[in-house]
């Protein structure tokens, strides 16, 4: 990878033609895209138990199974990135968008619902319901903005205790 960013043969506008599921623009809705914060886990105890969902006529699993899940809602007019909706999802609702077409759930299911209406609050309270505005407020500051996101969305809070000290 860093080979990579050294030659600039992976950059932003490589990355985003890099998959047919990433947007292809940068637009406010695909900052917000990118925010709605189920990027984890996707792995199945039994391999044969995988979390698939078919999109435009391909099958997509682990990571871009919960992306082509994401693009099939917005297909349909659901709109999953959208903190505003978001941030009163139920797990029943989130489960029906989020359908596999492997007759397996996805990992965490209660959680991701958790984490979206965690996140989801806390945009439309305090940040007028966008991550752009987290952003802007950080004034072009990647430290700002990590300490902002650790403060005001507890979900990327990952800290563990080890040996009785708490760390990142």
């Amino acid at each position: 990878m860093f080979k990579c960013v050294k030659d600039d043969t992976y950059n932003i506008k490589s990355w985003k033609t890099a998959h047919e599921l990433n947007p292809s623009e940068m637009t406010k809705e695909t900052v917000d895209w990118y925010a709605t914060t189920l990027n984890f886990s996707f792995w199945s105890e039994d391999e044969n138990k995988k979390y698939m969902v078919r999109y435009k006529g391909k099958e997509y699993t682990g990571y871009w199974s919960w992306i082509a899940a994401l693009n099939r809602a917005l297909d349909n007019g659901i709109k999953l990135t959208d903190p505003k909706f978001y941030a009163n999802i139920t797990k029943e609702k989130l489960s029906e968008i989020l359908k596999s077409d492997s007759n397996y759930e996805i990992p965490l299911l209660e959680e991701r619902a958790q984490v979206l209406q965690e996140a989801g609050k806390k945009l439309v309270e305090k940040y007028d319901g966008s991550f752009v505005n987290c952003i802007e407020k950080c004034e072009k500051s990647a430290e700002s903005l990590l300490k902002l996101v650790v403060e005001e969305f507890p979900s990327y809070r990952d800290v563990a205790e080890y040996n009785g000290k708490k760390g990142w």
